[in-house]
């Protein structure tokens, strides 16, 4: 299963040890995961303006199989991913 990692992002990327974590013991249990910050803007080496990155994290959540959704800290991206993921079905 691919599961899609939502959670708010910082610039200076201070969670970064946690979005690897998650990612981490995903894997280690056979799923594959997709992480905006990871996979499309590698750590802070590619950016992107709000609209675009918000066009390739739907396209990213449309080729998962499930969101799994991190909330211990508000962030209005948290709530329209997995406001997408249940408009399209996917397990959250």
């Amino acid at each position: 299963m691919k599961i899609f990692i939502s959670i708010k992002y910082h610039a200076d990327h201070h969670n970064r040890t946690l979005i690897e974590g998650i990612a981490h013991a995903l894997e280690k249990h056979g799923h594959e995961t997709a992480c905006i910050m990871r996979d499309v803007e590698r750590w802070g080496e590619y950016k992107f303006d709000p609209t675009e990155l918000m066009q390739l994290t739907f396209e990213c959540i449309r080729q998962c199989d499930g969101v799994l959704v991190e909330l211990s800290e508000k962030w209005v991206g948290i709530g329209i991913e997995a406001g997408y993921a249940c408009a399209l079905g996917k397990p959250i």
